[in-house]
């Protein structure tokens, strides 16, 4: 049975996205079936395969080739659309292409190709839509998914923790992880900024204690500017809740006067 959450399509939207505007989505992993190196409680894909070592064989990935055709198809309808309001030039209504979807982008076997393809296709129908990447972070010490991150505008890494045990509680990794080993893998990037989820109930990491500790990590870490969110979909575990917009914006600010990053909160 298909998971609420999960897409069987490659290319989704255009949405109404709280944090990119009118964004159109990108989905790499196999449709209806979740793909991720975390088993996050709060993700409204549901929970993930218990062993990546499971995970689909290439063929069972949308190819390269499919993705960026389906993707250039939905630009061409989208400024097609749009054609009788903003006549001059192939801008479109699109502000992000965000690669998103059933699981961890980066760990489609052609991710690279996907990306330079996908700028091309941006770059020749929707020049003024930004190229957004989201990803956990588990996969940054491959070469080529780095590089094909660089190609986006925006990198967005996911950092919901401070410490090794808040890490394994609300983001369970399914390969070999922690706090010191995400800020390294970080690290090898030359920019990004982060995203972290805060939630209650099952977990809490917006207890004082838990947000001091996160403050340490994206201190070490400098984004360009950390997101800061809650749930805004049914989580994976019932018990998962909504963290309220002004504790939201109380760590927003507490972040920023103790590290410099700039932070934005979206509710």
């Amino acid at each position: 049975m298909k998971v609420k959450g999960l897409l069987d399509s490659v290319v989704f939207g255009p949405v109404d996205s709280r944090r990119y505007g009118v964004s159109l989505g990108v989905n790499l992993l196999p449709a209806a079936r979740k793909i991720c190196s975390f088993d996050c409680p709060y993700c409204e894909c549901g929970r993930t395969e218990s062993d990546l070592s499971r995970a689909p064989s290439k063929e069972t990935f949308p190819p390269a080739e499919d993705v960026i055709q389906k993707l250039a198809e939905a630009l061409e309808r989208a400024c097609e659309a749009e054609r009788p309001i903003r006549p001059i030039g192939p801008i479109g209504p699109i502000d992000a292409i965000t690669l998103a979807g059933n699981g961890e982008p980066t760990l489609h076997p052609e991710f690279f190709a996907i990306m330079k393809g996908m700028a091309e296709a941006r770059d020749r129908l929707a020049p003024a839509a930004r190229l957004i990447a989201l990803t956990n972070g588990t996969t940054l010490q491959d070469g080529a998914v780095r590089d094909g991150l660089m190609i986006a505008d925006e990198r967005i890494v996911k950092v919901d923790a401070g410490d090794d045990d808040m890490l394994r509680r609300l983001n369970s990794p399914l390969r070999a992880m922690t706090i010191a080993l995400l800020i390294e893998n970080i690290g090898l990037l030359p920019a990004c900024a982060t995203q972290t989820m805060f939630v209650r109930g099952l977990v809490d990491n917006s207890t004082d204690e838990s947000v001091e500790q996160w403050i340490a990590v994206i201190g070490r870490i400098q984004p360009t500017y950390a997101q800061v969110y809650s749930i805004d979909r049914r989580p994976a575990h019932p018990r998962i809740e909504r963290v309220p917009a002004e504790r939201l914006h109380e760590i927003a600010r507490r972040l920023t006067s103790r590290t410099g990053v700039p932070a934005k909160v979206y509710r």
